[in-house]
């Protein structure tokens, strides 16, 4: 079997044991670890050190092969703010099975990743997966209250200024809808950063996936641009590139949500949303008042 084959074949299993789990109250923490923690303790740890290099690094990329939904684009974005862009500081908020977390703190060893969950089987589940990396952290708590503690912190506004931080939202769940007040937070706190919302309905484009928890509850434009429209800093993007079917190496889309906040207009986030490879791949969109309007 190729190594191509392998990883899709222990990432569909992955799939079929861990990601068809949708009521957070029904999750039991030690049938999660058989599936996701006791995977990472035989990939990683001594007790297989028989297995060979090439084996062991394909069953690592291999369980964290659903990190941002397999989304290439995504991952390019992601990569750009690290290394072109110089961004240090990753806070993830929604661990649930640190699948993108523990890419992001695999991935870049420089980046620093906070993952926050509210949720205690995901959170044991998120601990447990990133305590390998030297480079992460989970936090137990509301993401809204961990974020406002956060911003407060004058050492740790400190610690991302001029480091172009990537806030990735994604603690959104059924009744717990925090995004909204999350994004006022990063907005009121000045510092020049990149949102990224997921789970986003994009108008227009049926193929990206959103949350939509019934009236006044879907994951849209109406749910945050009336934080959006209190700070004149900021910009936002959707993705265009639905239409492009070779960049959906996925294996089910979701929409997202770009926001570019930059106090100065001039700064990194300013000249990474002027680059070739956003405006080839996301939209500006106008949102004022109640009237919402796409470049």
């Amino acid at each position: 079997m190729s190594i191509a084959k392998l990883e899709e074949a222990i990432g569909q299993l992955i799939d079929e044991t861990i990601l068809k789990v949708n009521d957070p109250s029904s999750i039991d923490t030690a049938n999660a670890e058989f599936a996701l923690v006791y995977l990472r303790e035989m990939t990683i740890s001594h007790k297989m050190d028989k297995l060979s290099d090439e084996i062991t690094s394909t069953l690592r990329k291999a369980s964290i092969l659903r990190a941002f939904h397999r989304d290439t684009i995504l991952k390019q974005l992601i990569d750009k703010l690290v290394f072109d862009y110089g961004s240090k500081v990753l806070v993830e908020t929604g661990s649930f099975l640190a699948h993108s977390s523990e890419y992001i703190a695999w991935k870049y060893k420089h980046l620093r990743v906070i993952s926050i969950e509210l949720e205690p089987s995901y959170y044991e589940l998120a601990k447990r997966r990133l305590s390998i990396y030297e480079n992460s952290q989970v936090i137990h708590g509301s993401s809204d209250s961990v974020l406002e503690s956060m911003l407060k912190d004058t050492n740790f506004r400190d610690s991302i200024s001029s480091r172009l931080p990537i806030f990735f939202l994604d603690a959104h769940w059924y009744d717990y809808l925090p995004v909204a007040r999350e994004i006022e937070l990063i907005l009121a706190s000045n510092v020049e950063c990149i949102i990224i919302v997921d789970d986003f309905k994009v108008p227009g484009h049926d193929v990206f996936g959103f949350d939509n928890y019934g009236p006044g509850k879907s994951i849209d434009l109406d749910l945050i641009f009336p934080v959006i429209n209190r700070f004149g800093h900021c910009k936002v993007y959707l993705p265009s590139y639905a239409e492009d079917p070779d960049l959906l190496l996925c294996d089910f889309i979701r929409g997202k949500c770009i926001i570019v906040c930059d106090v100065k207009n001039s700064g990194k986030a300013s000249k990474l949303a002027t680059s070739k490879f956003f405006k080839r791949n996301f939209n500006e969109i106008e949102v004022s008042f109640s009237v919402i309007h796409q470049f």
